[in-house]
């Protein structure tokens, strides 16, 4: 029975604390740019956009600014008064604006308004509305102040009045419920109607007349399939419409017994929670309990005023309501997310405000130090205080730190006044404290950590060293000197690690330390080196489950990877609210918290411990103060609350109650401007789907927004031009984007924004895009292409005709004088090739009689002799000088008539050197003949010369001894023996020529033929000569190998072979030189 007992009174604590000042309103006013203070009705449209229904215009909202439509004298198309009792929306986007004079529409995509007045083409009963309804989509209902109820056909626009009971004039309120239409009116009490047939029924509240004005009618709302609630002009009741029960369910006990409770509208919110708006302030019904919320001029985020009017749920759940004469006020959490404990000038309440350590004692206590106050008690149950500093003295009045080990055993660490142990139960205080001269004594008397060790001992950090505390021989070891530890004062103590402390330091950064060697490994910030620590001040270290460690600074945290050594930051440009950290706790999700100098911020984190989004919570989310404090932390394990303290208190809040804002805001565009101005057209810029402008107005700018109504200075922003760019903006809060030089072409801008807590939408609902084309000038149009193509063609055609005929003309004369000069150089022509082939025969009788001589002495030879054109520039010589015989293949500069005139010249002086001279020697004839055709040339080493001369091999071949002399000018010589080929060099020089640098000497070779043995020399011809498949040169490479496999044909076999192989290679290609190769073998 006393454990039941127990359950049900902390399920009652439980239920009073979870209640307790739980709402936040959030206000807007004529300083907020609402055109007047009294406000009737607040309604959202389906684009997203709130709408003010005021004394003084229609305002319309897009969480940045009001903007107001008020009647234009002289203008129709305004809107037609200034007074606006309700509105609402019907299928077609319009809007149905109830005014003081008249019903209105407002088209949402065009912006034009449309008035219907009393008259004869209306048939509208009073120009005074007051409520509207829209039923099925098809119907309006129109009650009137002073012409009772009105209908108007939304497909033909065609009103027409409806007959009630008793003739109600003032019809005050509209609703539907359960497809009955409920009429709320003044001084008639109530009417059910139904919409199909028109056929009403009244309904009186108060049937003795005993209760004062009851039949005056504001609201209604459905509580079940029989029961409905009915707002009054006092008080609220309850109407059975099975059984037409009624009766008064006004909560009395929350006012005074004179007070006449006016009641004006109903909301049932989306978690089922019941608001009703009354002239004594907000009530609000929740699990069969009442609670009231009023005015309060001392309270930052109370209602503007008691006097209500409207209430009203957004899409994004967030409550508006209307005051009678100052504004709005909009609920945006339905529950407090953070609790504040404080000092109150009352019992049971925090001993001091300065709060620095946190533990938890029992499943009904958290110790909590302060700086002033000492030691409290606090029972999360009962929200009640205990304060043990009164009770308990001795106790030091400045905790900086609090260790539980047991229910009788609590360490405390104190500002200045050393170590302190403290039993509960039997009150003992016991101090620690520095002594002169006594090292096993602590080392400071300021503690700032206290952490457990093994076998029952301690670590505590101090503003002077690391200090090791065993209780039962109370000996302190102290570690003022570690190696590698570069700082004194240690602000935390990570112990989970087996022989290993990690330590938190003023000034010395994050340091390992071995507990073995009793030596640290610091790792402190450098600023050239974006991997280390964000800062040397460390406060806190939290290790996740993937291993990371988690560093609280005073410049960001940092994410630690103790298997790299490797760090990554995180300041303000990352969405901290400020860089000075103070600790990191995590929730049962793994998201990290953090308490800040600005403030608490919750990071969520994915699997891999990377940071996926950061939340800031400051005044406008239920913090009072924003500073918090060094040790100022908890997470009870148990409950999942999270406790962080501060210079003004501490919070106490629970993270799973605390869930992001997952509503996904539309996005709209509220201003489209063109080179500065806006954009005229039929339709509102939220509306538009393409925009075509000319090229010479390609400055184009755009306005938009995001329609969460909650902390709208969080939503972000990126966008982009497709067709410009790919690429998204960065995120950021600003609400415009301009783009000044356009180039003609097709875009299309998107813009996505986050909601007001900076989470991007999922689907397209957080984008919006608009198509933009940019005209190009007339010149660069598909007309003006066509025309830039046509009007030439023309042209051409027409000249082309013109030109035709004169060239027809130009062509008969032309022939005849083609005829005349055909003929003439018919006769040049022959005249000339007449005399080249006159010269072939000149120059055959040279060379031919040489190649014969050559045959007869040798027999066993060939010469391949192919000229290019009809007389050649390669030539062959030989002659027989007593037991010498001498003989060369030549190569002369060029072909055709002058190659063969070279030809004939060394020819001549070749008969001249061995003739006339005596000179059998090759090397020295070639010297003789390089001088005589310089001679002949006038060659004189300068730059104006000819270059004509030519490249030579040359051989003699004494009889007696078979030795074979060889020297060449440019041309080698190839000696094959036994199908090997040697290759035998020459001199780099031609003979003849300008010679502007040193002329190098010819040599000889000397070569013991034997028989069987083989020589070849040869021009430049045959190898170069282009063929083939692929019209490449036949190579030097491939003659030496053509000629080895054919070492076992005879020579004349062998020129035959060469012949055709050269014919084969060049094929259909022109030959592009002479050709002459001599083959000896011995």
């Amino acid at each position: 029975m006393r454990i039941t007992l127990i359950i049900l009174i902390l399920f009652i604590a439980n239920s009073i604390f979870a209640e307790r000042d739980d709402l936040r309103f959030f206000g807007y006013g004529t300083s907020d740019g609402i055109s007047v203070g009294k406000v009737r009705k607040v309604f959202q449209d389906s684009k997203g956009f709130l709408w003010l229904a005021t004394e003084d215009g229609l305002n319309r909202f897009d969480g940045y600014k009001f903007d107001v439509f008020r009647n234009q004298q002289n203008d129709s198309t305004s809107i037609s008064s200034n007074k606006i009792w309700d509105i609402t929306e019907d299928n077609k986007k319009r809007l149905w604006i109830a005014t003081g004079y008249g019903l209105n529409s407002y088209n949402l995509i065009t912006g034009k308004f449309t008035t219907y007045i009393k008259d004869s083409s209306t048939n509208l009963s009073d120009n005074e509305i007051r409520s509207l309804y829209v039923c099925q989509d098809s119907i309006l209902f129109i009650g009137t102040h002073g012409g009772g109820l009105n209908v108007m056909d939304l497909k033909t626009l065609k009103i027409s009045k409806v007959s009630l009971p008793q003739n109600p004039t003032f019809i005050r309120k509209i609703n539907c419920i359960d497809g009955q239409i409920l009429l709320g009116t003044h001084g008639n009490n109530f009417y059910t109607l139904n919409p199909q047939t028109m056929n009403a029924r009244q309904v009186t509240i108060d049937k003795n007349h005993e209760t004062q004005y009851v039949d005056q009618v504001s609201a209604f709302l459905r509580i079940d399939d029989q029961r409905r609630w009915v707002a009054t002009e006092n008080g609220i009741f309850e109407w059975n419409n099975k059984t037409g029960e009624v009766q008064d369910i006004t909560p009395k006990h929350l006012f005074n017994e004179n007070e006449v409770l006016r009641v004006r509208d109903f909301l049932r919110d989306k978690d089922g929670i019941i608001w009703v708006t009354t002239n004594q302030g907000l009530l609000k019904y929740k699990s069969n309990y009442w609670y009231r919320y009023t005015a309060n001029e001392e309270e930052d985020y109370s209602l503007r005023s008691n006097w209500l009017v409207d209430i009203f749920e957004d899409e994004s759940g967030s409550i508006w309501i209307s005051n009678k004469e100052n504004g709005v006020n909009v609920i945006h959490n339905k529950q407090q997310k953070f609790r504040h404990y404080g000092t109150k000038a009352k019992e049971n309440s925090l001993s001091n405000n300065l709060v620095f350590s946190f533990a938890k004692y029992d499943s009904n206590e958290i110790l909590v130090g302060t700086i002033g106050g000492g030691l409290d008690g606090f029972n999360p149950w009962t929200e009640k205080f205990y304060d043990y500093n009164k009770y308990h003295p001795a106790l030091s009045n400045q905790i900086t730190d609090i260790y539980v080990e047991a229910y009788s055993d609590i360490w405390l660490g104190s500002w200045g006044n050393g170590l302190q142990y403290f039993n509960p139960e039997t009150g003992e205080v016991k101090n620690y404290r520095e002594q002169n001269n006594n090292p096993k004594s602590i080392s400071n008397n300021t503690i700032i950590c206290i952490r457990p060790a093994k076998k029952g001992n301690y670590w505590v950090g101090t503003f002077d060293g690391l200090n090791y505390f065993d209780p039962d021989k109370e000996k302190f070891t102290r570690y003022q000197n570690i190696e590698g530890l570069n700082s004194h004062t240690i602000f935390y103590i990570y112990s989970k690690h087996p022989d290993t402390l990690w330590l938190g330091t003023r000034g010395g950064g994050l340091a390992k330390l071995d507990l073995q060697s009793m030596q640290a490994k610091s790792y402190q910030h450098d600023s050239r080196d974006t991997t280390t620590i964000a800062n040397n001040v460390v406060k806190y270290i939290h290790e996740d489950p993937n291993g990371y460690f988690w560093i609280a600074t005073e410049m960001g945290i940092s994410r630690f990877n103790p298997q790299t050594g490797k760090f990554r930051n995180y300041n303000i440009n990352d969405g901290l609210p400020n860089n000075n950290v103070w600790a990191i706790l995590p929730d049962s999700e793994n998201n990290l918290w953090l308490s800040t100098n600005s403030g608490i911020a919750r990071i969520t984190l994915d699997s891999a411990s990377n940071i996926l989004a950061v939340k800031s919570y400051q005044k406008n989310e239920g913090l009072k103060s924003l500073e918090f404090s060094q040790g100022a932390y908890l997470r009870d394990p148990a409950s999942g609350t999270l406790y962080f303290g501060g210079t003004e208190g501490f919070y106490a809040f629970n993270p799973e109650q605390i869930k992001p804002r997952q509503y996904e805001p539309p996005v709209r565009l509220t201003s489209i401007k063109v080179m500065d101005k806006e954009l005229e057209g039929d339709t509102l810029p939220s509306s538009k789907r393409k925009v075509v402008i000319p090229w010479h107005k390609n400055f184009i700018s755009f306005e938009f927004v995001g329609l969460d109504y909650a902390h709208q200075g969080n939503i972000q922003y990126k966008y982009k031009m497709v067709g410009q760019s790919d690429k998204w903006s960065q995120p950021s809060t600003r609400t415009f984007a301009s783009f000044p030089d356009l180039q003609d072409g097709e875009y299309t801008f998107k813009v996505r924004a986050t909601n007001s807590e900076g989470i991007w939408p999922s689907g397209d609902k957080g984008e919006v895009s608009i198509r933009i084309r940019v005209k190009p000038p007339w010149w660069r149009t598909t007309l003006a292409y066509i025309l830039y193509i046509i009007i030439p063609v023309i042209g051409v055609i027409i000249y082309i005709r013109i030109r035709t005929r004169k060239l027809q003309r130009e062509k008969r004369i032309l022939e005849e004088i083609v005829a005349e000069r055909t003929a003439e150089l018919r006769k040049k022509n022959l005249d000339i090739t007449s005399s080249i082939q006159y010269a072939q025969r000149i120059q055959q009788a040279i060379i031919y009689p040489s190649i014969t001589d050559f045959s007869e002495e040798f027999r066993n030879v060939f010469v391949l002799f192919k000229p290019k054109d009809i007389v050649s520039g390669d030539f062959f010589w030989y002659i027989k000088k007593g037991k010498t015989r001498i003989f060369t293949a030549a190569d002369c500069t060029g072909h055709g008539v002058p190659g063969a005139f070279m030809s004939i010249i060394g020819n001549n002086l070749l008969n001249q050197i061995v003739t006339e001279e005596d000179i059998t020697d090759p090397a020295e004839i070639l010297t003789e003949l390089d001088e005589k055709i310089k001679q002949s040339l006038n060659q004189k080493g300068r730059k104006s010369d000819t270059f004509d001369g030519m490249d030579m091999a040359i051989c003699a071949i004494d009889e007696g001894s078979n030795e074979l002399t060889f020297s060449g000018a440019y041309n080698p010589l190839y000696h094959i023996r036994n199908k090997e080929l040697s290759k035998y060099k020459v001199t780099r020089r031609s003979i003849g020529g300008s010679q502007l640098i040193s002329k190098k000497p010819f040599f000889n070779h000397k070569i013991q033929v034997e028989k069987g043995d083989t020589i070849y020399i040869f021009s430049d011809g045959y190898a170069d000569q282009f063929g083939g498949p692929r019209n490449r040169k036949f190579t030097s490479k491939q003659l030496q190998e053509k000629l080895i496999s054919i070492q076992d044909q005879n020579m004349p076999n062998q020129q035959m072979t060469m012949e055709d192989t050269i014919d084969t290679w060049m094929e259909d290609y022109e030959q592009i030189d002479d050709m002459i190769l001599v083959g000896v073998r011995f």
